[in-house]
């Protein structure tokens, strides 16, 4: 029933999440350095290392035991900033925890955000210490930037999708955490960001992917 159809990004994202399927626009998320140099600028991450998350504010994505990672992570490593891309309900516990650790102005709680994928170009290593998960999307969308990636062992390694992932079990704790997140942000200084479309797609997560198959039905 699709044929010869011209298919809308947003209404195939739409679609295809309807049926079960996570896909992206790759082309939207892949690394792009003037975009990477404009959004650094904007927000004050020039000679940063920045360390990010994208998810709701709730206990299951750890937020709490990010921030603890963080709080191990500066002290090694001064220049290092933290951005926590999102919103919800525990906000005003990790504000609380912000303070208590003195991390104001080095962790960032962005609010809901619409402009995710310029977001992540600023980024040099994607966190994800989830206490379960489904599949995030955000990690294929990190991923598809180019980042490095450090994500619990709990996630399925259905997400992984490149050779960008590193797995940690949440129980090693936050030091552990900490310099495993240094290690591959230093790492991330000596590679360049490269580009994962086929790997991404190959993988079945690209949306103009998607809509060729839908064509064809």
């Amino acid at each position: 029933m699709f044929s010869n159809k011209q298919f809308d990004k947003n209404e195939l994202i739409r679609l295809v999440k309807q049926n079960n399927k996570l896909v992206i626009d790759i082309k939207k998320n892949m690394f792009n350095p003037k975009i990477r140099d404009r959004v650094r600028k904007e927000w004050g991450m020039e000679g940063m290392k920045v360390y990010a998350h994208v998810g709701i504010y709730f206990p299951v994505k750890n937020h709490l035991f990010l921030i603890r990672v963080f709080s191990e992570i500066i002290k090694k490593q001064e220049n290092a900033r933290l951005v926590l891309i999102g919103e919800g309900e525990m906000r005003q516990q990790m504000e609380s925890l912000i303070e208590e650790l003195g991390l104001q102005g080095k962790v960032i709680l962005t609010g809901v955000r619409y402009d995710v994928p310029d977001l992540l170009q600023m980024v040099d290593v994607f966190m994800f210490p989830s206490i379960y998960e489904g599949l995030p999307l955000s990690l294929i969308e990190a991923q598809s930037a180019g980042l490095k990636c450090l994500i619990s062992d709990v996630i399925t390694r259905e997400v992984i999708v490149t050779d960008l992932v590193t797995q940690l079990p949440l129980n090693l704790g936050a030091e552990v955490w900490a310099d495993k997140a240094i290690e591959l942000s230093e790492e991330a200084m000596s590679y360049p960001r490269r580009d994962t479309r086929v790997e991404v797609a190959n993988a079945g997560y690209d949306v103009k992917q998607l809509a060729q198959w839908y064509s064809k039905l």
